[in-house]
């Protein structure tokens, strides 16, 4: 797996504005929207096949059906009514994901309905799901 994101040397805060320096300006979300940037994605699967670039933003980690996506927070709406701040990590499945800078390292900047984050986690990183035997 490629590294995730925030750097261990950096700071929430440091990473939030890494990327709005990146992006060249800040995006203040409005309503019930989360905006947020991705993890680096997967360069292989857990197997260890390679994927294309292509090809990994549709693997992401494997739930069930869906695509688990984990990111950083960086723009919270005014309606948004989950217990959230700018800097956590959540996890989401791709699908109702909008996304709208890719930035150098591969990661995307979008935005998310904050009603469709599953969850909000402590750690630096997600381990990924072990594939079992049908997946």
């Amino acid at each position: 797996m490629t590294e995730t994101m925030p750097a261990p040397t950096q700071t929430p805060a440091e990473f939030i504005k890494a990327t709005w320096d990146e992006v060249g300006h800040k995006v203040v979300a409005i309503g019930s929207r989360v905006f947020l940037r991705t993890d680096a994605l997967p360069d292989r699967t857990a197997s260890g096949i390679y994927l294309p670039p292509d090809h990994a933003a549709a693997y992401g980690q494997r739930l069930g059906g869906g695509v688990l996506v984990t990111g950083t927070v960086l723009s919270i709406g005014p309606l948004v009514k989950q217990p959230l701040k700018e800097g956590d990590r959540i996890m989401f499945f791709r699908l109702p994901f909008g996304w709208t800078y890719k930035m150098q390292d591969k990661t995307l900047v979008g935005w998310i309905a904050a009603d469709e984050i599953l969850g909000v986690t402590d750690a630096e990183t997600v381990a990924p799901f072990v594939e079992q035997p049908g997946d």
